[in-house]
């Protein structure tokens, strides 16, 4: 054969390393002889000139068959905030107000989360509830997971709309549980929302995933991973499980929402006001208890 038509000639460049070595894989797949060259930045994948008009074809079939995934945008983050530390601290001083687990004591009577008067139209109650502690046990060791959840929901979120939406998940969870133990249950506790945040985390994480193409089981490990930190956390001696779960529950349903809904950085003033909802809503919660 004439030297001229083994010579090889460029069939596409690129500033791609990665993708001058995929178009050589699809030629060399297809049977062709080829080689990748250049450096600097600049690469070429060369082929026989007879094969110059196969190759195209070739690569053209390819790319059809496997278009590029769509831009991905990127995830807004809010930054760190001291916010989740404020939101614990607050569940400190609260309880230095209200003291140990007391029956007699108003703040436990008309606040904690009894499903027999929850179902009889004292829904302020989901609220409350979560902002009792049993003892100083159950307070530090909400204190500790909250400083950190809250904080990760307040980073992806920011303080407001994560703010929203933990006080949601927790309210959502007390009512569903007292729904599903209907007369004789009553709990206290931040432990509701702390897992609402874990599962908003978790709801987040999904969308996230999904958004970016991945499949399957891949997509679906956060959930998995929120389930692990629910067993190991949330399922105790002297807890309320189903609380813990149904708090879950709710969060990875918001967090999606959230995922879907918040996809550009929230402006100060937007957070601010959101705040501010959020501490109206639980003293306003409040002031229907202790009227």
């Amino acid at each position: 054969m004439p030297e001229e038509e083994n010579a090889l000639v460029p069939v596409r460049s690129t500033r791609s390393r990665d993708t001058a070595n995929e178009w050589a894989l699809v030629l060399v797949a297809e049977g062709l002889r080829c080689r990748v060259q250049g450096g600097r930045g600049q690469w070429s994948v060369e082929v026989p000139e007879l094969d110059l008009r196969s190759a195209r074809e070739f690569l053209e079939t390819y790319e059809e068959e496997n278009p590029p995934p769509p831009p991905v945008e990127k995830a807004v983050d809010h930054g760190f905030s001291s916010a989740g530390v404020v939101c614990v601290a607050g569940l400190v001083a609260f309880f230095l107000v209200t003291g140990p687990r007391n029956a007699e004591v108003d703040w436990f009577a008309r606040g904690a989360s009894n499903a027999e008067q929850i179902l009889a139209g004292e829904v302020w109650r989901v609220v409350t509830a979560l902002t009792l502690h049993a003892d100083w046990l159950h307070l530090f060791s909400n204190v500790l997971s909250g400083a950190f959840f809250f904080t990760a929901v307040f980073w992806s979120l920011g303080p407001g709309v994560g703010g929203v939406a933990i006080l949601a998940a927790g309210a959502l969870g007390n009512f569903w549980n007292a729904h599903f133990h209907g007369m004789g249950h009553s709990s206290v506790g931040a432990s509701t929302a702390i897992f609402g945040a874990v599962g908003i985390l978790c709801g987040l994480g999904i969308i996230e995933r999904r958004r970016r193409g991945w499949r399957r089981m891949r997509a679906w490990a956060p959930l998995g991973a929120g389930l692990g930190i629910f067993a190991m956390l949330g399922t105790g001696e002297q807890t309320d499980v189903s609380a813990h779960f149904f708090g879950f529950a709710a969060g990875v349903g918001f967090g999606a929402l959230a995922s879907f809904g918040v996809r550009r950085q929230i402006g100060t003033p937007t957070q601010l006001s959101l705040i501010a909802i959020a501490i109206a809503f639980v003293v306003q919660s409040w002031t229907w208890a202790l009227r």
